[in-house]
């Protein structure tokens, strides 16, 4: 930088502006290297739901980066590596609680296959997507499937893995609109 403003002392001529480029263009470029790398920070943490359960499969993206971020792992924590100015996007937690809820691809439908501790007293679900194009709604209690149902365009066997156990079910057929 001090030869630049030697430079800039004898006035303007094309000379010294090409040679001011030759200096300018690496120094400006080395420093914005420079200081990109020592202003990065670590960020982490956990995402959870209202009731304080950690969510799984959450998509954390860098606001207007093409590319960068990551996902929550199966116990909802995240590390990524930024810039201090950048903004965080939280997406995507409904496909990791549908997983905790129901998963279709071992070739039948697990209900409940990793319900969280706090979500077991009681609850139902309506119109999970299952592979295949089956919809499942069910309902449990104390951590236990108490009723379920698996549709389809038309009727068709399927297995339905229910409290441990594995079952051979005739899916409802039901009309498309």
């Amino acid at each position: 930088m001090e030869k630049i403003l030697r430079f800039l002392r004898f006035g303007f001529s094309p000379w010294r502006v090409w040679m001011m480029g030759l200096y300018l263009i690496p120094a400006v470029l080395i420093s914005s290297a420079h200081s990109y790398a020592q202003e990065l920070i670590s960020v982490s943490g956990t995402v959870p739901d209202s009731t304080g359960i950690t969510l799984p499969g959450v998509s954390i993206l860098i606001d207007g980066a093409t590319n960068k971020g990551t996902t929550t792992d199966t116990d909802g924590n995240f590390k990524l590596t930024v810039s201090p100015a950048a903004t965080l996007v939280f997406s995507g937690g409904t496909a990791g609680i549908a997983e905790m809820l129901i998963q279709s691809h071992e070739g039948y439908i697990d209900l409940l296959p990793a319900i969280p501790d706090g979500w077991k007293g009681e609850g139902a679900v309506k119109g999970l997507k299952a592979r295949s194009n089956f919809t499942v709604d069910f309902s449990w209690k104390n951590g236990r499937v108490t009723s379920y149902r698996v549709t389809s365009p038309t009727a068709r066997p399927l297995k339905v893995n229910v409290n441990g156990r594995m079952r051979n079910v005739l899916s409802k057929a039901f009309r498309q609109q």
